[in-house]
């Protein structure tokens, strides 16, 4: 297992991409007594964030969550993937959370801030009124 995943950290490094996800899901298939090796799920996410496979990614950040629920780096890159994704408010609550888990992390502060400005300019190119708009950009 641990082979597969040094190599796909090397593929990886190397440009070879596809060979890389080829490792991960090799290493994630040859967990050790049912027990998935989570840093594979991480790095695949990461890997298919990087790759633009959003969906992709956060299903295997959902994995990481299943797996460790109080941990607060997967609420972090799957805030990140719906962010680019365009999924605004989901980022937002995934940053929330992350946010209440580990109050000293600056930098989901800052990509929590750009999820709420580009979710108001999204809003403000909606055909809604000024006191709906202010009424949706104050819950956020």
């Amino acid at each position: 297992m641990r082979f597969y995943y040094d190599r796909a950290q090397l593929k990886e490094k190397l440009g070879d991409y596809q060979g890389a996800l080829e490792d991960y899901n090799e290493t994630i298939s040859h967990a050790i007594f049912g027990q998935p090796f989570w840093a594979a799920y991480k790095a695949r996410g990461e890997l298919k964030d990087k790759l633009h496979d959003y969906k992709g990614a956060i299903v295997d950040y959902n994995k990481l969550i299943e797996m460790y629920p109080k941990d607060t780096d997967p609420y972090v890159l799957r805030g990140f993937a719906k962010f680019h994704m365009k999924d605004f408010m989901g980022a937002i609550k995934d940053y929330d959370i992350a946010i209440t888990r580990s109050p000293t992390y600056v930098k989901v502060y800052y990509q929590r801030g750009l999820a709420k400005r580009k979710f108001k300019i999204m809003l403000e190119q909606w055909p809604i009124s000024k006191k709906q708009l202010n009424t949706l950009t104050k819950r956020y």
